[in-house]
């Protein structure tokens, strides 16, 4: 397989756990794939379907060995968790300190990357505007006092909206899949969003998930750049090149490709660590039991003892 070389490469939306993501391709991408910084944009983990039921295939263990050993050779992971994985974010101080000697990896909310040209990008998930796009139009004090509020609490209110009388937990995805003007007026309310954002933490773009539709454009004087989904209708990711500039790639479905055979991607042994992210994935999303109050105590125990 030949590898290309990239600065950088984002991912967003693998939606691990969903029958409907194609590991398959995913991995194929990350062994075609040779890059200094790898940022993973949130629902990387799709937790909502893993409470439900426990979806795991090879490629997905494969996928999370493939992770560990790119860090090893010294590419620099960034996760940024999404409202599927929004469980990790109460996390975040705990989780980097139990892998500190994991040099090259970091969890954040948002980050800001500085490409090769010294162009500034936020890089979040998204899911961050759907509470502003949901409740309207606010006026400029309200609208920082409420950033205020969520930055100093840590406490991101879950948007919900009704749907036949019944209350469910908001979608960006599925909504923008529904055909209609309050698709396109939420997309557009998303885009006036992002351009505000960018301009509020002084930055030349940003690069979110999310939407499950991929994007690389400019909004007014700003650069929007979006990696898409990795679900079975498409594959997409953003890489920049070594000058700075921006690609946005189209990757094949696995059903159009050769089927990979075992010897092709399984190493003799897998990395020392695959298999204790992978309980760690199963403790948090409470794969093997419903949920009791020691589900806490065995996630904290895990969370505090030695990598």
């Amino acid at each position: 397989m030949t590898i290309t070389r990239y600065r950088s490469v984002f991912v967003s939306d693998w939606h691990i756990g969903a029958k409907k993501f194609d590991s398959e391709a995913a991995l194929r991408f990350l062994q075609s794939v040779d890059c200094e910084y790898l940022y993973l944009v949130g629902d990387i983990i799709d937790g909502w379907k893993l409470k439900k039921r426990w979806h795991w295939d090879e490629h997905c263990t494969l996928l999370m060995d493939m992770l560990l050993r790119k860090h090893d050779a010294g590419t620099k992971i960034i996760y940024i968790p999404g409202n599927h994985d929004e469980d990790i974010r109460p996390l975040l101080p705990l989780l980097n300190l139990k892998f500190h000697d994991f040099k090259n990896l970091k969890l954040a909310d948002s980050v800001i990357h500085t490409a090769a040209n010294d162009k500034k990008f936020l890089v979040l998930h998204g899911d961050q505007f759907d509470h502003k796009i949901l409740r309207g139009r606010l006026s400029r004090w309200s609208d920082i006092a409420y950033d205020w509020i969520t930055e100093k609490t840590g406490h991101h209110e879950k948007p919900h909206i009704t749907i036949n009388g019944v209350e469910k937990r908001f979608s960006m995805a599925k909504f923008l899949k529904k055909p209609g003007q309050k698709a396109l007026t939420f997309l557009n309310n998303f885009e006036t969003l992002v351009e505000r954002t960018v301009k509020k933490h002084h930055c030349d773009g940003l690069i979110c998930g999310h939407t499950h539709i991929p994007a690389l454009k400019a909004i007014k004087d700003v650069i929007y750049a979006n990696p898409g989904d990795w679900m079975q209708t498409g594959h997409t990711a953003i890489v920049e090149h070594d000058c700075g500039s921006l690609e946005l790639l189209d990757w094949p479905c696995s059903t159009t490709q050769p089927a990979l055979f075992a010897d092709d991607v399984t190493p003799q042994e897998l990395h020392p660590q695959t298999q204790t992210i992978i309980r760690f994935i199963r403790v948090l999303w409470n794969a093997d039991r419903p949920y009791t109050r020691k589900t806490d105590e065995t996630l904290k125990e895990f969370v505090v003892s030695p990598a």
